[in-house]
């Protein structure tokens, strides 16, 4: 979208130059000596098709221009060397509308108005990639603060101005967390937040202006349901992992990626405790071992074909990348972890970093040799599958635990802890595992209670251990830790539903019901209350009730509104009719509210599909509230759903989330219907990014030419790498 028109050297000389898709050639006048600089001026213009967007269209043009270069988009809007490994200073110069903010990357060094509009310059003095430099500039309204003399600044359109001080309120707390976690003082002259209207992330971690999702900054409610704490402290960690050091390519995104994940769990571990933070590392290790699967099985350092962006989406930079630091952590324990880690910042800050980087900081820190642990962890791939026995010897006196790995890859070298639970207490023992499999003895006279492998969520494996469901019961009542009472939950009650132990059972139902009502974790809470279905009718239903009624906290309500809808709609039901109804005036979430109307739509079905499209209607900053509506719509079997649908997902004044909701429903439903097909083919062509990309997904059903001729055209044209490469996945299906 850019085209040079000149460009000149220092002495005004116009030098010959070439241009093709992507770079620009400069011919130089005269030859450049090794170590020698040469200064040239590219005279350039255009509307960019990727990097710097126009946004926020109220009808008469837009209202916000903002600018997003991960990986290889800064050079769509400014002439850059475009690499990670890459360096440089850099200045803005923008004009605006006179009543427009500006936010750009480093500091302001001047506005000056000139009657309508407004020239704002802006320098950063830090050497930076070109990906990290940003431009934001609407009619924003900005909320300033500071933390430690850094001016801070929170910035969205101003119809969410009320909720950008609840949004962004942990930012100074989260700066002075890292500052200390890390060793560094927050190393920037200024921290912005931008909230931008469509942005294609969730966040980007720009140098010293980070841009959100508009939907980030909301209400109570909507915050209630998704805080912002983790996406805050995600990009602010990454203000030292990617911004003050940065991955030399992209093959190592998982030293920027994965410290930011981690570190933004650690922050949770300081603020929320350690209960928080163990849920935190036992879903991130669930949803990294859901993924590292068939042809998404891959190494850590390792880097897609295509856009680099796309080795992003894999599961591996994010959560892969945080599970194996916490291994790391709880190996070479805290002190000597934070120690490497402040090494590692120490000697290369300002620099580009591969993974070896970091052995060598945390090999110093340890005077460990950790090259067989590197190789293994993120140069191979796979991962651990542990199977643990046990067996307790009365008259020795011992507990003896057999380890195993079972995987078809190489062992693993792994630090396993066992925690060891009795009557006196629970202790935990370490070992560390370097071959295929060890046998390892403890002392312990009296039977243990319960013994279980890896209780603080630290071993990037998958576990298999056989336990007895008395062990469960009282890992369920006492373990430590929530993560631990959570799994056991889980466990308890898929064991109720096969009912063939009566007593067992009931022993099983009183430590549930216990634990609904008791436990200090709403994550254990939310669990039981999601699984259960022995709570439908008579006395039972009664007493979840009641102690559903009681709980203070939204989720688990919502879970438990959930397990209480019948399984099919039934003639009306007052007592469940008015508890929904107390749910949807009290408005504490919008999880919540939306799990009550579905639990009215149930027991109350005779207007359901009427009632939840005037539930439509009722606004939230973003449309969080319609978008749970509409997912209740959707589970209606009324033959006026479809209609439904097509008129939300169509519609152009809705915001995204609702209408994402439509298109997914309408894909699953009724890809196949011309009409519907033809709602989804046209949506292809939406302004609105994550619209289109819902579409792409719905189409996936279709298997008609001419989706398929949609999805070869798209695929050919599209300049999001994204939407390219799931038209290539899709044709790549195609029968």
């Amino acid at each position: 979208g850019l085209a040079v028109e000149s460009v000149h050297d220092v002495t005004g000389v116009e030098l010959e130059y070439s241009q093709d898709a992507d770079s620009v050639t400069v011919h130089l006048a005269q030859r450049v000596e090794l170590e020698q600089f040469a200064e040239f001026t590219v005279h350039y213009g255009g509307r960019p098709k990727r990097g710097l967007y126009f946004a926020a269209d109220r009808g008469a043009g837009p209202t916000q221009v903002w600018t997003q270069g991960e990986c290889v988009d800064a050079r769509a809007w400014f002439p850059c060397q475009d690499e990670p490994w890459e360096r440089a200073t850099s200045e803005l110069t923008v004009r605006v509308p006179r009543t427009w903010s500006v936010i750009a990357a480093g500091e302001r060094i001047e506005r000056r108005e000139v009657g309508e509009h407004a020239i704002e310059h802006w320098r950063v003095n830090f050497p930076h990639p070109a990906y990290l430099e940003t431009l934001a500039a609407g009619e924003f309204v900005v909320r300033e603060s500071s933390w430690d003399g850094i001016p801070l600044y929170f910035v969205a359109e101003r119809r969410l101005e009320p909720f950008l001080d609840p949004t962004f309120a942990e930012t100074d707390e989260i700066l002075a967390f890292l500052s200390h976690a890390t060793g560094v003082r927050y190393p920037y002259p200024k921290y912005a937040q931008v909230a931008v209207d469509g942005f294609i992330f969730g966040g980007m971690e720009n140098v010293s202006a980070t841009t959100v999702i508009d939907a980030a900054v909301t209400d109570a409610a909507g915050l209630a349901d998704s805080p912002s704490t983790g996406l805050v402290a995600h990009e602010a960690a990454h203000q030292w992992f990617g911004d003050l050091v940065t991955c030399a390519d992209w093959s190592h995104a998982w030293l920027n990626e994965g410290f930011a994940t981690y570190f933004a769990s650690l922050y949770v571990e300081e603020a929320r405790g350690r209960d928080e933070f163990l849920l935190a590392m036992a879903d991130q290790r669930a949803s990294w071992l859901a993924r590292d699967v068939g042809a998404n099985r891959r190494p850590m350092v390792h880097l897609a074909d295509g856009d680099p962006i796309l080795s992003f989406m894999t599961g591996h930079a994010y959560e892969g990348g945080a599970v194996r630091l916490h291994h790391l952590r709880r190996l070479l324990g805290d002190e000597t972890f934070f120690r490497g880690i402040r090494l590692y910042l120490g000697e290369n800050a300002g620099r580009s970093v591969v993974t070896d980087d970091l052995r060598r900081a945390l090999e110093l820190a340890s005077a460990r040799d950790l090259r067989l642990h590197f190789e293994r962890w993120f140069e191979a791939v796979g991962h651990p599958v542990v199977e643990v026995t046990t067996r307790h010897d009365v008259e020795r006196g011992e507990l003896s635990i057999e380890v195993v790995q079972t995987q078809e890859e190489p062992p693993f070298p792994c630090l396993v802890e066992v925690e060891i639970g009795s009557d006196t207490g629970v202790r935990v023992e370490r070992f560390e595992l370097e071959g295929r499999s060890e046998r390892f003895v403890v002392r312990q006279r009296a039977a243990p209670r319960w013994v279980r492998l890896d209780p603080s969520c630290a071993l990037p494996a998958q576990i298999r251990e056989t336990r007895t469901f008395a062990e469960w019961l009282a890992i369920l009542a006492d373990a430590p830790d929530a993560a631990g009472r959570r799994q056991a939950a889980e466990t308890l009650v898929r064991r109720t539903r096969t009912n063939t132990d009566g007593a067992l059972d009931d022993s099983i139902e009183l430590a549930l019901r216990r634990a609904l009502s008791s436990d200090s974790s709403a994550a254990v809470r939310r669990r039981i209350a999601e699984l259960r279905t022995r709570a439908t009718a008579g006395p039972d239903r009664d007493e979840f009730i009641r102690r559903v009624r009681l709980d203070t906290d939204p989720s688990v309500r919502a879970a438990a509104f959930r397990a209480l809808e019948p399984s099919a709609p039934s003639v009306f039901d007052s007592e469940l009719a008015t508890l929904a109804r107390a749910e949807i005036a009290g408005g504490a979430s919008q999880a919540a509210v939306g799990a009550a109307l579905g639990l009215l739509a149930r027991v109350e079905p005779s207007d359901a599909l009427d009632m939840l499209q005037r539930e439509l209607r009722v606004e939230s900053p973003h449309g969080e509230r319609a978008a749970r509506v509409a997912t209740q719509i959707a589970r209606l079997t009324d033959p006026r759903v479809v209609t439904a649908l097509r008129a939300l997902a169509s519609d152009e004044a809705q915001p995204d989330a609702p209408r994402r909701i439509a298109i997914a429903e309408l894909g699953r439903r009724s890809a196949d219907d011309a009409s519907v097909r033809s709602d989804l083919l046209a949506l292809l062509d939406s302004p609105r990014s994550s619209v289109r990309r819902e579409a792409l997904g719905a189409l996936g059903r279709a298997r008609t030419a001419d989706v398929r001729a949609r999805l070869e055209r798209l695929a050919r044209h599209t300049t999001d790498s994204r939407e390219r490469a799931e038209s290539l996945r899709l044709l790549s299906a195609w029968p």
